[in-house]
């Protein structure tokens, strides 16, 4: 009975030597901008990530940072890569973490001041409102004590015309 356990340990042993080698052969290897390369099992992947099991915890990744991802059937174009025989293009080698900060620096301050133009532009036309506003209250004021000055008038000549016409 001691041999027929010791045969299964050895064949599920030989088992998960045999299947591991297998499963890393099936993964795929994800190139990042950074220069580095990640392997894993790619899950899926859309317009703005890519989802892989990497060392057995699902990971996504977004596309801004992957330069590549090669799937197992390409072993040569990973050999290039890897043996330094491919570069990544020049526009897409990795950047310095301090060029990027700089980069995204400069972004927000172009951003911040297109967003102060507009504000400056919105300002503007809530001032110009304001000013219409003021104008047509005044306008309806005067329309108000013109109608009022009418009706007064009225009356006095109907209350005149009364007095007349009872005497």
């Amino acid at each position: 009975m001691k041999s027929f356990f010791n045969a299964i340990k050895c064949t599920g042993f030989v088992l998960f030597l045999t299947i591991l080698p297998v499963s890393t052969i099936l993964s795929e290897t994800i190139i990042l901008r950074n220069g580095k390369t990640v392997r894993g099992k790619v899950l899926g992947h859309d317009s703005e990530s890519v989802t892989a099991v990497i060392d057995g915890e699902t990971v996504t990744i977004p596309k801004t940072k992957i330069y590549k991802v090669i799937f197992s059937s390409n072993n040569t174009e990973l050999k290039k890569f890897l043996t330094g025989k491919k570069k990544l293009p020049e526009s897409q080698e990795p950047e310095e973490a301090g060029s990027v900060e700089k980069k995204e620096k400069e972004d927000l301050s172009v951003r911040l001041s297109q967003l102060e133009k507009k504000i400056g532009k919105l300002e503007g036309r809530i001032s110009r409102i304001k000013r219409k506003i003021r104008f047509l209250r005044k306008k309806i004021r005067q329309r108000q004590a013109e109608e009022k000055k009418k009706r007064s008038k009225k009356s006095t000549k109907k209350e005149s015309s009364f007095q007349e016409s009872s005497r």
